[in-house]
């Protein structure tokens, strides 16, 4: 669904004009070039407060995000009737002076300055940026603080399947959900574990099939006759029925022992699979570790998370290993070795995932929760060219930071052992999604 962008530039007819007008074709033309959003332009400058009322009653009631350019100065009357009308997040653009010396032409800046004065006292989230339209970096830019207020609203309409209750002592993977409705506005939708089971064992082999299909079009040794492989199939298919049934984008769900006792398979298969068709899946029912993985697919436009625990550090490499004992979507997969089948290293069961991850930049990243509520955790680095670190899946991280640092900081900070991890850097989205929904950041 397109991303519907209110653009709203103003201006005061005091200022150069022309400058202001030429500005504004330019702006035109780069939001109808933009990709993945439905901008609301008008037809010209919006000279008069009373303009911008009359353009945003006709065209731009339902928003997404306001765009407001001060395409010169204008006082705050403009961008108070904007939000009056209006409740959704406002990015403000500001333009670059032309010229020291002579007449001011625009005075962009102060009217950026109003701006935001006028929504900080109104306790309006925004965001901002400065650039002229025809530079490549302010096309960057607003592409990627459109794609975070586009995915703050996805995270609003967010249901959480939580499917079982979480492992005796693994506190973090609970939630309080009235915290976490009030603070992203995600619900939680509980099942019993057990009943997904006793409808996976009935699903025959017509419709299971297809999975097993994806499934085999992408990992390497996968035997098709197994039973452990029917078994991964036959969930898959209970999972996405609900899915799509009950409107679930991201899953919580519980692993062990039932899967090893009750479907004689191991999770792990499932889980990638459900991952790498677009639905991130965390193990050990972790709410905020789905939630951490669907934000990180969000802002990643669709790149598939993975989560794993931190178990050791390479100090000679400045690193750090992330591991899960058979979880990863088969995208992530070493090209060397690609999505290889395997099994549970401590049970011995399939189907699991046993590969090392494809090397290049990355962003680990988790919802994390303490005594004094909400809080993103965010450090990047690049995960190496090396052998899987150990049976399951895994990456070895070079940090940009000091890795020994680092864990010691996390460990002093009290932060939660696992972390969602995406291929690409989104730290800098991360922090703006936090500032927006007023959370505290905690960036390594």
């Amino acid at each position: 669904m397109l991303t519907k962008v209110l653009f709203l530039p103003t201006a005061r007819l005091t200022f150069d004009v022309e400058l202001a007008e030429n500005i504004y074709s330019q702006s035109k033309e780069l939001l109808l070039n933009m990709e993945g959003i439905q901008p609301i332009i008008p037809e010209g400058l919006l000279t008069d407060p009373d303009m911008l009322v009359d353009f945003i009653n006709v065209h731009g009631l339902d928003a997404d995000v306001i765009l407001f350019q001060d395409t010169t100065f204008t006082d705050g009357e403009f961008i108070q009737n904007a939000i009056d009308l209006v409740n959704v997040p406002v990015i403000i653009w500001g333009l670059k002076e032309p010229s020291i010396g002579g007449r001011l032409r625009l005075n962009s800046l102060t009217g950026v300055m109003s701006t935001a004065n006028v929504l900080h006292n109104n306790k309006r989230p925004y965001l901002y940026t400065r650039g002229n339209p025809e530079e490549k970096a302010t096309k960057i830019n607003l592409e990627k603080q459109i794609n975070v207020l586009s995915a703050i609203k996805k995270v609003k309409n967010l249901t959480i399947g939580v499917i079982g209750n979480y492992p005796g002592g693994f506190f973090f993977s609970g939630a309080n959900e009235m915290d976490l409705r009030n603070a992203f506005g995600v619900d939680l939708k509980h099942y019993e574990l057990h009943d997904w089971f006793d409808l996976a064992k009935e699903v025959n082999e017509e419709e299971y099939q297809s999975e097993i299909d994806f499934a085999e079009k992408q990992i390497i040794g996968l035997n098709r006759t197994d039973h452990t492989v029917k078994r991964f199939a036959q969930f898959v298919k209970v999972a996405k029925d609900y899915i799509r049934n009950d409107g679930l984008s991201a899953i919580a769900m519980r692993c062990w022992p039932d899967f090893f006792v009750e479907l004689k398979a191991a999770p792990c298969g499932a889980f990638s699979q459900l991952t790498e068709q677009g639905f991130p899946t965390a193990c050990e029912a972790d709410i905020h570790g789905s939630l951490s993985m669907y934000i990180l697919q969000m802002l990643s436009k669709g790149n598939a998370p993975y989560m794993g625990d931190v178990v050791n550090i390479v100090p000679e490499n400045n690193s750090i290993i992330l591991w899960h004992c058979g979880f990863a979507p088969y995208s992530i997969a070493n090209p060397k070795t690609g999505a290889t089948a395997g099994v549970h290293p401590n049970r011995k069961i399939g189907l699991a995932m046993d590969f090392g991850i494809k090397p290049g930049e990355v962003t680990l990243f988790r919802v994390g929760y303490g005594p004094e509520g909400y809080r993103f955790v965010i450090t990047k680095g690049n995960a190496l060219d090396v052998p899987n670190s150990y049976l399951g899946t895994s990456a070895e991280i070079k940090l940009d930071k000091d890795a020994d640092e680092f864990v010691t900081y996390t460990v002093e900070q009290g932060i939660e052992p696992h972390f969602a991890m995406i291929h690409g850097d989104v730290t800098k989205e991360l922090v703006e999604m936090a500032r927006v929904l007023n959370i505290e950041t905690l960036v390594y």
